[in-house]
């Protein structure tokens, strides 16, 4: 059988990991491999539990705060409109200063071509 990558063989480890099975043996394991197996193991118990209980409560003090702005009365704004007349999709649209310069620029670093609709 041929020898695996390391990424291969770690993914494997990573796997086994995940699910509580011991990885298949492997033939010739890389050198990396088992310092590579040790930080995964780690990572695995990341956010310690710490961390997640100091999230959970900052995100249910922000709640009460983010319904109450909720209720504040909302700003009339003008709708915008992104789809030019005629066309089905959204075009993106650059908008620069000088648009002249820009326009070289990209012609001559891309060997574009510039088109008119």
């Amino acid at each position: 059988m041929a020898k695996r990558s390391l990424a291969m063989q770690l993914d494997e480890v990573v796997q086994a990991m995940l699910v509580s099975l011991r990885p298949r043996p492997e033939e010739a394991p890389d050198r990396e491999l088992a310092s590579l197996a040790r930080v995964a193991q780690v990572l695995r118990d990341l956010p310690r539990e710490e961390f997640r209980a100091a999230l959970k409560s900052d995100l249910q003090r922000r709640a009460p705060m983010s319904e109450r702005t909720a209720a504040a009365p909302a700003r009339v704004t003008k709708e915008v409109h992104y789809m030019r007349p005629g066309l089905t999709a959204i075009t993106p649209y650059i908008i620069v200063r000088p648009a002249a310069q820009f326009m070289e620029f990209l012609k001559s670093s891309f060997d574009g071509i510039e088109r008119t609709l």
